[in-house]
């Protein structure tokens, strides 16, 4: 059942998945146990997954694999990774992570995902407001969501390193994460929405 995905960025559902991801509890063989809303959605679309007799299919042979490696990475700390749909035109957020049962036990996953909505980042004066960061830690915060490493805003903008970890450190804790990557993801949600 090889299908086209055909997704967009104006598509309802997407952005709705993007702010209340599909959650699914599956077995390690893939018989749905559970799933919210967004993910019945998603498996009733057909375009990503479906189910087939209980199960959860992927709709495409391109995603096999990476679901596959999802599933059997599964951890009870989780396991993260991308998705990328056919076509490149689409990448979800995604991740496994085992709830209940042992090695020799049946065990139930909570599968995760998310797209990752391609639109512009937000400005520095938008992050600033949106997060309530201090003009320089919202260029920061603009910068890192543009791809830019701490070294790279250093040289462009003439701060010093030192002062970049310091308005990085304030940005994590108003925004209450912890990693860089978290924070960019954020960024990226509330750009998306």
């Amino acid at each position: 059942m090889d299908m086209p995905i055909r997704m967009h960025r104006e598509d309802a559902f997407l952005t709705q998945a993007a702010a209340d991801p599909a959650r699914l509890l599956v077995t390690a063989q893939r018989r749905l146990l559970g799933a919210n809303l967004t993910a019945d959605t998603l498996l009733r679309r057909g375009d990503m997954l479906a189910l087939d007799a209980g199960r959860v299919v992927t709709v495409n042979a391109e995603l096999e694999p990476q679901i596959s490696e999802l599933l059997s990475s599964a951890s009870h700390k989780g396991h993260r990774m991308l998705l990328t749909c056919p076509g490149g035109d689409l990448t979800w957020s995604a991740s496994a992570k085992i709830l209940f049962g042992a090695d020799a036990a049946p065990q139930t996953i909570l599968l995760s995902a998310r797209p990752l909505m391609k639109s512009q980042p937000l400005s520095g004066a938008e992050l600033s407001a949106l997060f309530k960061l201090s003009p320089a830690e919202g260029r920061l915060a603009a910068g890192l969501a543009a791809g830019h490493t701490l070294a790279e805003i250093s040289e462009s903008s003439g701060a010093h390193i030192s002062t970049l970890r310091a308005q990085l450190r304030s940005v994590f804790s108003k925004t209450g994460v912890s990693k860089q990557s978290e924070f960019v993801a954020a960024v990226w949600r509330a750009a998306s929405v």
